[in-house]
Order: structure tokens, then sequence, then C-alpha cells
């Protein structure tokens, strides 16, 4: 199949389909007493759906099939199990972000979404976000941009697919854009509660104990404290010792 002809069948065929899935995903995200339930905390973006196998193969049905709002019912029908094999990989995407925080010999016990060192800097925004909030974030989503300076003709044909599909979905698929802050989060912890072990406190423990943190820094004097998790989150917490 020729150059010219995979991003006119784009265009012209498969892209049509994916807006009319938007549209679906729309009045999915809306009225979802209306679709099968779906318990997973947070949902994939319609631009993630679309790669999803059932609706792949509709977008991607032959020229001639007519594809409307409900061809996408059955794959509809799928989504509780697919959603959640999302949320899975997801995970396993940000569990490599935050090992690579760890010391080489560190095997973590129990569940790594849950402990209190499982902290990300946003490389966009550099926010820094606990793991939930992190699937949520708004920059893992981008809109697509034309590469600078770039004449269609000088854009390989694989990346003009890319930037037809995320125009058409308003977005990239998830991708996570982070990097580990346990080193951080251990230096909050220990701060704020010197008999805790950082590497196996959970987000509960940490809770449990109320603990809080004053920036000397930001607050010689002293009286200003602060929940540890807004001491973690605190923009002085990056440049000062404490």
């Amino acid at each position: 199949m020729s150059s010219l002809r995979t991003i006119r069948i784009e265009q012209m065929v498969y892209n049509p389909r994916r807006r009319i899935l938007v549209q679906a995903w729309t009045d999915f995200l809306s009225q979802p007493a209306s679709f099968p339930n779906t318990d997973v905390d947070v949902l994939p973006h319609v631009a993630d759906a679309a790669l999803f196998e059932p609706f792949d193969d509709i977008i991607k049905a032959p020229a001639d099939n007519v594809v409307d709002r409900d061809s996408f019912v059955p794959a509809f029908v799928a989504l509780p199990n697919l959603a959640r094999n999302w949320r899975r990989h997801v995970d396993q995407q940000l569990v490599a972000v935050i090992m690579a925080g760890y010391p080489k010999d560190y095997a973590p016990t129990g569940d790594i979404r849950q402990l209190a060192t499982s902290v990300f800097v946003c490389n966009g925004c550099d926010q820094l976000l606990f793991w939930i909030d992190a699937v949520a974030h708004n920059c893992v989503f981008e809109f697509p941009k034309r590469p600078r300076g770039a004449r269609t003709g000088n854009i390989p044909v694989e990346t003009q697919v890319a930037l037809n599909i995320n125009c058409a979905l308003g977005s990239t698929p998830w991708s996570p854009k982070f990097r580990s802050s346990t080193s951080l989060a251990i230096r909050v912890i220990r701060s704020c509660s010197p008999w805790l072990d950082p590497l196996t406190a959970t987000l509960a423990e940490v809770d449990s104990m109320s603990a809080s943190y004053c920036c000397t820094t930001c607050h010689p004097d002293g009286k200003t404290v602060m929940h540890w998790r807004k001491g973690v989150r605190s923009v002085c917490v990056i440049p000062c010792c404490f």
C-alpha cells in the first residue's frame, strides 16, 4: 500500500469513524448508566479506547461498511475488561518509573501503589503527584502538534498518520511523563517521623500518625507547619535541606 493511499484511508475512512467514537464516548461519560458498569478508578481516554481491539476493528472495517454510533455498542459491552486491562498496564508503567528511584537491591513489600514513597514528578509541569493523581494527570495526554518548520512532504508517513489519528481523537494515548521522587518523599517522611522506615511505610500509616512538616526555608520562624503530603508537594522541598 502506497504512503499516499495509507494517509488517504486514514483521513477519509478511519478518522470519520474515530470522530463518531468520540461522540459515543462523550455520551458514555455523560450517561454511564446506559453502559455496562466499569469498576475502575480512572477510565481511559478515548484516544486509548480507540486502540482497544473491539473499537479498532470497527474503525478499520472495510471502507464500504457503514459505521455509526450504534456500531460501537458491542465494543462498549466489552469495555469493563478492556478498562481493567488498560489500568493494569498503566500501573505497570508507573511501577517501572517508581522503581528507578529505589536502591537497586530494594524489593518492595505489599502493594507499591500504597507506599508513602511512591511519588512522581511530572516532566512537563514539575508537579509532585501521588499514584492516583499521576494516573489522571493532564500532562499524560498531549494534543498532537506538527513538527516546527516541517513541510508535509518531509514528515515521515508514520508521523503523519499518528498526527491524523490523534487530531481526530483530540489527544495522544496515555503515556507516563514522570520521574521518580522517591528520594524526596523519604526525606520528608524521615523529617516528620524519624522512627518510621520510609521504605516500608504506607500512605495510610503516615496519614494515621498526623505527621506534620515545617519548611525552615520559607518559614524560618518555625511557626508554619503543613501536612506531610503538602510537605512533599512543597516547592521549597526540592532545593532545601531540612
